[in-house]
């Protein structure tokens, strides 16, 4: 289906989307075939307002490790370094390099205050 400007114009996006699902479903030869399948469940719901980041991807769990700097904040970061404790034991310490993907600066009270940098 070709859209006009004035089509475009007029349609919502959800109208717009549930329109191209249509219309790559048309195209589908095997009614039984996973993508016909999919389409037609996600025409469903896109139709039912029923979209959500719940789309097969998996949840990963991502192990953060705790920063105390000397003037006193404090951060949660994905990468660390192996450091040794006052008391001789080695722990794993949070630090910020090229390859830290997550870091989470924490002010004032955690449970109030926290801000994560992506």
């Amino acid at each position: 289906m070709r859209y006009t400007i004035q089509d475009l114009k007029e349609m919502s996006d959800k109208e717009l989307i549930l329109s191209i699902i249509q219309e790559r479903k048309g195209q589908c030869t095997n009614y039984h075939s996973p993508l016909y399948e999919r389409l037609t469940k996600l025409y469903q719901s896109v139709k039912d307002d029923e979209i959500s980041n719940n789309d097969n991807s998996e949840r990963k769990s991502i192990k953060l490790h705790h920063h105390k700097t000397t003037g006193g904040a404090e951060y949660l970061t994905d990468t660390f370094i192996i450091s040794k404790a006052n008391n001789g034991k080695l722990h794993k310490e949070g630090t910020i390099t090229n390859n830290t993907q997550y870091v989470v600066r924490i002010d004032g009270d955690i449970t109030k205050d926290a801000e994560l940098m992506i």
